[in-house]
Formats: C-alpha cells, sequence, structure tokens
C-alpha cells in the first residue's frame, strides 16, 4: 500500500480524524490504532481504509462477503468471522460497499 492517506477514531472527539504522511507524528502520539487507505474506492466513491466493514458480491451474485479490512503482511483481506478472503480476491468479488468501520459500527460485524 503505497497511498499516504491515513485516519484514526479519535476517542476524545468522538469521530474519524483524516490526516497524510506528512502529519502522521502528530496523531501517532495520540495511542490510536492508524488506519491506512488501502488505494481504491467502494462501489459508492468512498475511499477504503483498513478497518472498515465492508459487503461485496461475487460476480456470479451468489456469494456476499461481510467483513472487515485488515492488512496482513504485504496485502489486505477481508476477514469473515470463518474465512480471509486476499486480496487476489478482490478481483473475483466485485460492488465492494464500506457499510462503516469497526470504531462506529462494530454491531454490523455481530452474529
Amino acid at each position: 500500500m503505497s497511498n499516504n492517506k491515513f485516519r484514526i477514531y479519535d476517542k476524545q472527539l468522538k469521530k474519524m480524524c483524516y490526516f497524510t504522511l506528512s502529519n502522521a507524528n502528530n496523531y501517532a502520539s495520540l495511542g490510536y490504532p492508524i488506519d491506512q487507505y488501502l488505494g481504491q474506492s467502494d462501489r459508492n466513491g468512498i475511499d477504503m481504509y483498513e478497518n472498515d466493514i465492508a459487503s461485496a458480491y461475487s460476480k456470479n451474485g451468489h456469494e456476499c462477503v461481510l467483513g472487515k479490512i485488515v492488512f496482513e503482511g504485504y496485502e489486505y483481506t477481508i476477514e469473515t468471522t470463518d474465512h480471509m478472503w486476499p486480496s487476489a480476491s478482490f478481483v473475483v468479488l466485485e460492488e465492494f460497499e464500506v457499510l462503516g468501520n469497526i470504531y462506529e459500527d462494530s454491531e454490523l460485524l455481530e452474529v
């Protein structure tokens, strides 16, 4: 991921704060997890970040994936309760839609 857009969820302000690499040190000192932009947008044009909650359908439309976007090693995956979908699957899975994030919408992942 070579994009230099980041965000944190500020617990005191109770909102997402977006920033670039040039001012990352200001936010890193707060001790909050930093989410990086994935370099792609969902079907509605919303930028996708680590720790977003997203849904996607397979090209044949028979399988729906709902999970958290995580960065593992050198690729991002969608983590569901029973499977990790590697970034290579993003070619197979289309129509991504960001539904929220784990900080403000964690109930979306509850079974």
